[in-house]
């Protein structure tokens, strides 16, 4: 970091001085080459500039007030979050969360390049924000964000974001959808850019089964990493025979 230490003389209608030297100051210790009315501090300490006339007639020696010069450290600022996003387009306006990395003190203000999307909350000492906005597929857009620390300090950072789809997935059934029969569940026109899981555990585009119980399948497409649940089939339990009388 660097504070940049302008001398500004005034000459009080003294029209004797119009040109003067400069001799810039550190804890009262000549700076060797600072002979410019303005000098870029690079370390902390007291600085002051002794000011003298620089033409004839003009032999007036002026010392500055002392600038006191202070360095912080730089803030952090860390987008935590994945650049992909997936969406369903019938779900528009969609929100997705935002996460920084959290520190006291900081405020966070978030941004973007395209317009529409909004943050909330934004401005505010939460390291998280919820942005919302209506997407569409393939587009790509920046989110920005500014921190700025308790000494006024400031950092920024940016996530490009890429929007995908959520695959869609539907299953059917064969079968009697009864217990101790085998009943059949199988992913209507699968694709093959999907990993198809059951909530069985099983992997592949279809399942038999005996046992009663919901069944459904989770689509993750393998290109985007986005993924949807099926809808559910129930296999109903078989009736008990302990309802039916036996012999005489």
């Amino acid at each position: 970091g660097s504070a940049l230490l302008t001398a500004n003389v005034n000459q009080n209608g003294n029209s004797m001085c119009s040109f003067y030297n400069y001799q810039w100051r550190k804890n009262g210790v000549n700076i060797s080459g600072a002979t410019s009315p303005t000098y870029t501090a690079t370390d902390y300490g007291l600085y002051s500039v002794l000011v003298t006339g620089a033409t004839p007639g003009c032999n007036c020696n002026m010392v500055s007030d002392t600038a006191k010069v202070k360095f912080y450290p730089d803030p952090i600022a860390n987008i935590e979050t994945s650049s992909t996003v997936c969406f369903d387009p019938a779900g528009n306006p969609w929100s997705f969360n935002l996460v920084a990395s959290n520190f006291a003190g900081y405020t966070y203000n978030w941004s973007s390049s395209i317009a529409g999307i909004s943050f909330s909350p934004n401005n505010s000492t939460s390291n998280s924000t919820t942005a919302t906005g209506t997407l569409t597929t393939n587009t790509n857009f920046v989110i920005y964000l500014q921190v700025v620390d308790a000494n006024g300090c400031s950092a920024v950072d940016s996530l490009c974001i890429y929007t995908y789809e959520n695959p869609t997935v539907n299953i059917t059934s064969t079968g009697t959808l009864c217990a101790n029969s085998i009943n059949t569940m199988s992913v209507v026109s699968p694709s093959v850019t999907n990993n198809y899981s059951w909530n069985t555990g099983a992997v592949g585009t279809s399942i038999s089964t005996i046992l009663s119980g919901n069944y459904f399948v989770t689509a993750t497409n393998l290109l985007t990493g986005c993924s949807a649940f099926s809808n559910s089939i129930f296999v109903n339990p078989s009736p008990s025979l302990q309802l039916f009388p036996i012999g005489c």
